[in-house]
C-alpha cells in the first residue's frame, strides 16, 4: 500500500510501483545485465510460512483449500525475479505457471504487506462472474486476487531478488488460474 511514511509511491497501470530511496544493504554481490548496467542483488530469505499464511489468510475467508509450497515453482519464481532485478522491468514470464508480480523500496515491507497489495484488489472483485468479467473497471484490477483465490490452484512459489534499493516479489501458482470464461471458485 502506499503510504506516507514510504518514499515515491506511485500507482502504474494497477500495480504499485515505489521510487525507491537510499538505503544500506547486505550480502550484496555485483551483476551486470545485457545493457551493461550494474546494480546490486540480494536475495532475502523467503519466509514460507508467512507467504503461506498471507495467501491462505485471503483463502480461508472463501472456505477455499490451503494452497502448499512449491520448492520447485519457488526456485522458477526466482529465477523470474532475477531477470526482472536484471532488468529493471516489471512483466510477466512465459512460464506454465500463474504468476503475481510486486516491486517495491527494499527493507520497506513484509513479504505479508506485499501479498496484501495483491489481496487488497479484493475490493474491485465482482462474485458471481467469469473471467475476464470478474472486476469492476478492467479484470487487471483484482486479477492479482483471483489468482490468490483461483479454486483450482493448490501450490505457490515464491522468489525474490533486488536492484540498487527495489526488491521484486514474484510468486506462482500451480495450476494457474485466471481462465477466460471460468470462475475463480
Amino acid at each position: 500500500m502506499c503510504k506516507k511514511k514510504r518514499p515515491g509511491c506511485i500507482l502504474v497501470s494497477g500495480l504499485m510501483l515505489l521510487v525507491i530511496s537510499s538505503q544500506v544493504l547486505s550480502e550484496q554481490s555485483r551483476i551486470t545485465n545485457k545493457g551493461g548496467i550494474s546494480f546490486s542483488r540480494i536475495s532475502p530469505e523467503i519466509d514460507v510460512q508467512e507467504i503461506l499464511n498471507a495467501h491462505n489468510h485471503y483463502r480461508h475467508a472463501l472456505r477455499l483449500a490451503n494452497l502448499s509450497w512449491s520448492e520447485d515453482i519457488s526456485m522458477a519464481a526466482r529465477k523470474w525475479a532475477v531477470h526482472l532485478a536484471g532488468t529493471g522491468t516489471m512483466e510477466h514470464s512465459s512460464s506454465r505457471y500463474g504468476e503475481n508480480i510486486w516491486a517495491g523500496t527494499s527493507g520497506a515491507y513484509s513479504q505479508t504487506e506485499m501479498i496484501n497489495a495483491w489481496g487488497s484488489e479484493k475490493r474491485f472483485f465482482v462474485y458471481g462472474q467469469r473471467f475476464p468479467d470478474i472486476c469492476k473497471g478492467h479484470w487487471m484490477k483484482c486479477g492479482h486476487y483471483t489468482q490468490m483465490i483461483w479454486r483450482n490452484t493448490r501450490r505457490v512459489g515464491c522468489g525474490t531478488a533486488s536492484r540498487a534499493d527495489m526488491t521484486y516479489l514474484v510468486c506462482q501458482y500451480d495450476p494457474p488460474g485466471n481462465f477466460q470464461g471460468q470462475m475463480p471458485y
